[in-house]
């Protein structure tokens, strides 16, 4: 073998040599932070992180991309300063929306926006008058009572759970639905941020709220 063969063939190995190095310190930069999470468990970490809680507000319909809807995306988690930040990539995600709490600025509102164009949407109703103290769990059974097109679900899948354990008084006249739903809850040592999930299927009436 020639010295320039000798030559080429160790500057080939040199370079495969390195490429495997660069290889595995790429796969080690690979943490499990740098994997897309559900946006569920997204904005769980960021109410943790900076302190702030969740109301998330769906809408199904059947011919949605299932991966492009508020309960189906998948985001890369980041940091950020505060809660609203964290929310600017996310604006990307078909129909996304957010309100922050007149009342509580530590409490943000997902919103799909097409339920704000529903006629009759029920999160947009005004209860008339309620005054309600037990689990939280039963809430939503007691503002269907006053008329309201809102309930618990009928069913819940495997790992999913509900608040019986918080205690709220809810009282009040001409309350919106949202606010009864939300300003209620004692934050003050609260582990869960995201305080309940509202969904509500294309062209039907109820929407059903649960608190995790």
């Amino acid at each position: 073998m020639s010295r320039r063969t000798q030559r080429i063939s160790a500057l080939l190995a040199a370079g495969y040599i390195l490429s495997l190095i660069l290889l595995d310190i790429h796969a080690g930069a690979q943490t499990p932070n740098d994997k897309p999470i559900p946006l569920m468990d997204y904005l769980a970490q960021i109410g943790k992180d900076h302190d702030c809680f969740f109301t998330i507000e769906q809408l199904l319909n059947e011919k949605d991309d299932p991966g492009n809807t508020i309960a189906g995306h998948w985001v890369h988690p980041a940091s950020f300063r505060d809660c609203l930040h964290a929310l600017e990539p996310l604006r990307r995600i078909s129909n996304f929306s957010y309100r922050i709490d007149p009342t509580n600025s530590r409490i943000i509102h997902i919103i799909d926006l097409r339920l704000l164009a529903q006629r009759n949407y029920a999160l947009e109703a005004v209860i008339e008058h309620i005054n309600y103290e037990g689990k939280l769990g039963d809430l939503p059974a007691a503002i269907g009572k006053t008329g309201i097109g809102v309930s618990s679900p009928l069913v819940t899948f495997t790992g999913e759970t509900t608040d019986y354990k918080t205690t709220v008084a809810v009282a009040g006249e001409r309350l919106n639905v949202r606010k009864a739903l939300s300003d209620f809850i004692p934050l003050a040592g609260r582990t869960n941020h995201i305080l309940w999930t509202a969904t509500t299927r294309f062209g039907e009436r109820m929407t059903y709220v649960r608190f995790p």
